[in-house]
């Protein structure tokens, strides 16, 4: 089953117009930043090491090609490969590989967006993945018969399509007789100049913002999983006072008029 988390949209007029005195206000709890770490460490390590298997390069450089032009067959723009979302879907593949699962949620309650907001440090905008897994003698595995499994799927065709998305990663992992693919999409809607640090607070969060491209002039900061709530923050400001703790960036994105788009952003452990 494909996922993907999209924007959402506010009235920018009405937000900005409280903005002042909101670096001062203080958030809603954070979770506790363990789980996050031990996690983060567990996808860094499997992106190192295939669990016992090995990383199929060629085969993750075929279904790259085939999403190319699958998308300019069906009149898409292209996608451009990333190496951080590359990291994120080979993480998972060996994730999958090394405690025997299969699907968006590991056993312990982590979802792609989670993936993501470890893994992906300067991107923001919007995430998705796919996931195959088959078994079966070399040669009766292909990209291409993953790839048409995910042609032939409304959901991960429409991820394949995705009109927002601008980049893409992939991972496999061969186990014995039995593939691991995932292929993580990012929509490109802002960007840092630099990786941001897994480990900050709240001053070196606005330093961050400050560069970033194009101008994002505010943003939330929210439970890793949730839609913001609360105060946002001026990225000219102090930064928030926050808790330790566990913490998603929602960088606000000015679409035009009144209008701004959330857009999904690093998670944080302060």
């Amino acid at each position: 089953m494909p996922t993907d988390r999209t924007l959402m949209s506010i009235d920018r007029r009405a937000l900005l117009a409280g903005l002042g005195a909101a670096s001062l206000a203080s958030p809603a709890l954070a979770e506790p930043a363990e789980r996050w770490l031990a996690y983060e460490r567990r996808l860094q390590d499997r992106a190192r090491d295939a669990a016992g298997g090995r990383f199929d390069a060629g085969f993750e450089q075929a279904l790259m090609g085939l999403t190319l032009s699958f998308r300019a067959e069906q009149g898409g723009e292209p996608l451009a490969d990333d190496p951080e979302l590359a990291r994120a879907a080979r993480g998972h593949a060996a994730d999958m590989a090394a405690r025997h699962f299969f699907g968006h949620e590991t056993p312990d309650g982590f979802s792609p967006i989670d993936r993501a907001g470890l893994m992906v440090r300067r991107m923001m905008g919007v995430f998705g993945e796919n996931l195959a897994y088959q078994t079966g003698p070399a040669g009766f595995v292909t990209p291409r018969n993953c790839f048409q499994g995910w042609e032939n799927s409304p959901g991960h065709r429409a991820n394949l399509l995705r009109a927002d998305y601008t980049h893409v990663g992939h991972g496999v992992v061969r186990l014995k007789d039995t593939w691991y693919s995932a292929a993580v999409f990012g929509g490109k809607s802002a960007w840092l100049d630099e990786p941001l640090p897994l480990r900050t607070d709240g001053p070196r969060i606005n330093a961050a913002l400050i560069n970033a491209h194009p101008n994002l002039p505010a943003y939330f900061v929210s439970e890793p999983e949730s839609q913001p709530t609360g105060d946002a923050y001026p990225t000219p400001g102090l930064g928030p006072r926050l808790a330790p703790g566990a913490w998603r960036l929602r960088p606000l994105k000015p679409k035009g008029g009144r209008a701004s788009s959330v857009l999904w952003g690093p998670i944080v452990i302060v």
